[in-house]
C-alpha cells in the first residue's frame, strides 16, 4: 500500500509538471534580467501578488566557490 501511494505522488507530480509546462508563456524582454524583474515585481504588487524573494543564483555559486556567467540580456 504505501509503495502504491508513493508511486501515484510521483505520477501526480510528474504529470502536475508536464501540464505546467505545456501552458507556460515565454517572452523575451528588451531590458536587462534586473530591470525586467523589477518590472515584474512592481505589476505583481500591483495585481495583489506577493513577491517573497529573489533569489540571486550567482551570489549562491560565489559563496560556494563557484563562478556562475551573467545572464543574457
Amino acid at each position: 500500500m504505501r509503495i502504491m501511494l508513493i508511486f501515484l505522488s510521483l505520477l501526480w507530480a510528474a504529470v502536475s509538471t508536464a501540464q505546467a509546462a505545456e501552458k507556460l508563456i515565454v517572452k523575451q524582454s528588451p531590458h536587462t534580467v534586473s530591470v525586467t524583474l523589477d518590472r515584474l515585481t512592481e505589476t505583481l504588487k500591483e495585481k495583489g501578488i506577493t513577491v517573497f524573494t529573489r533569489v540571486d543564483h550567482a551570489e549562491g555559486a560565489k559563496k560556494a566557490g563557484l563562478e556562475l556567467k551573467p545572464p543574457r540580456c
